[in-house]
């Protein structure tokens, strides 16, 4: 049995204590939303990118969810992600988006909106997954499968992979304490 096996404990084991570190990375004084990513660079070394939205999961089930507070949450009691990261992906954000990416890397102006309008509509499907995990998270070991199945979902689409990261991030800085 391998460490990349889903079912071995030590393999989970690592991802609880990634998972501890990327938490404890958000929490340091002056940590922005790329605070953790040293924690997740790791992870997806040893076992590729799309293996890190299990470090996403755990954070979700266990930050997130338990310490959301009652106005961060539906009427039916789960976590509501548009109240910790509302959407702000407007026309004139995904312009200067456009116009950042065109003169970094030297695209064109039409390639650049084209990689915009990608990543938002990966985004789109995150927001989607990340709901769907915290609206497990009240279901017990069950809800626990179906929030792995709703990440997994996304193992082969790169953007959606990192938008799970970002707004896994930034849900965390909603729920916790951390210093200015």
């Amino acid at each position: 049995m391998t460490a990349t096996e889903e079912g071995n404990p030590v393999y989970w084991q690592l991802v609880s204590e990634r998972s501890a570190d990327f938490t404890a990375a958000h929490l340091a004084q002056g940590a922005d939303l790329a605070a953790g990513l040293p924690v997740l660079l790791a992870h997806a070394e040893e076992f590729g990118l799309a293996r890190t939205v299990h470090i996403a999961q755990m954070c979700l089930l266990v930050i997130v969810d338990p310490d959301a507070r009652p106005h961060m949450r539906t009427p039916e009691g789960t976590v509501d992600l548009d109240k910790l990261v509302p959407l702000t992906a407007d026309a004139l954000t995904v312009l200067d988006s456009a116009a950042v990416l065109s003169r970094a890397f030297q695209l064109s102006p039409t390639a650049a909106m084209h990689d915009v309008e990608e990543q938002i509509a990966a985004t789109g499907r995150a927001r989607s997954a990340v709901q769907a995990v915290l609206d497990a998270a009240p279901r017990g070991i069950p809800g626990r499968r179906r929030a792995l199945d709703a990440l997994w979902e996304l193992h082969d689409d790169p953007r959606a992979v990192c938008s799970v990261l970002a707004l896994t991030a930034a849900a965390m800085r909603a729920v916790l304490p951390v210093p200015a």
